[in-house]
């Protein structure tokens, strides 16, 4: 980002089962001004199968939308098959079919990751998505003086109770995210 360059942007997540806290997060974030982006890392609905609760959340996060628009990625309460994928797909139509995508601004190229694929080895992220990811990191848009961001629903290397759990290849993404300087990245899942 070029000096004296100044913005900001909201990340939120795991709003699922807590929209008037997260109504309150909103009011919070906006009132700090308008930021150059909105985005939330996932589990926005309470499982994949309650895909009535999709148009509420569209509604609190509306605000977000008008300020500055609104970027999302699948998590593993919003997505479980490819159904479910269709229907994050059918409330947010920007998000492509495998759920994974770029987007970039004046000074950032965001890079959003999808943990939740439903073709891919359990708690591992395809080699498809593995290439495209080392594509995007190695592009002209990631240069040209941008600040390159990731975001993923689940992190690399958890903490909490799912410890346990982390991503079979996490090594190499993390070393792939490290290789090409990737110095911020935002997940969800840990609440």
């Amino acid at each position: 980002v070029p000096d004296q360059t100044l913005f900001h942007f909201n990340v939120f997540g795991d709003s699922r089962d807590g929209n008037s806290i997260y109504e309150h997060l909103i009011i919070i974030a906006l009132a700090a001004g308008k930021p150059a982006f909105n985005v939330h890392v996932g589990d926005r609905i309470s499982s994949p199968d309650n895909y009535e609760q999709w148009p509420s959340f569209k509604t609190i996060s509306e605000p977000l939308a008008d300020a500055g628009g609104f970027w999302c990625l699948p998590g593993n309460h919003d997505v479980s098959d490819e159904s479910s994928l269709s229907r994050l797909r059918d409330a947010y139509p920007s998000v492509p079919p495998e759920g994974y995508y770029t987007l970039g601004t004046s000074y950032t190229l965001n890079i959003f990751l999808n943990s939740e694929e439903v073709d891919s080895q359990s708690n591992a992220m395809s080699e498809i998505q593995f290439n495209w990811l080392e594509q995007q990191l190695k592009s002209e848009q990631a240069g040209k003086n941008r600040f390159v961001i990731v975001y993923i629903h689940r992190p690399l290397f958890p903490q909490n109770h799912h410890k346990s759990s982390p991503f079979m290849d996490n090594e190499a993404i993390h070393q792939l995210l490290l290789t090409y300087g990737v110095k911020l990245i935002f997940a969800g899942h840990e609440h």
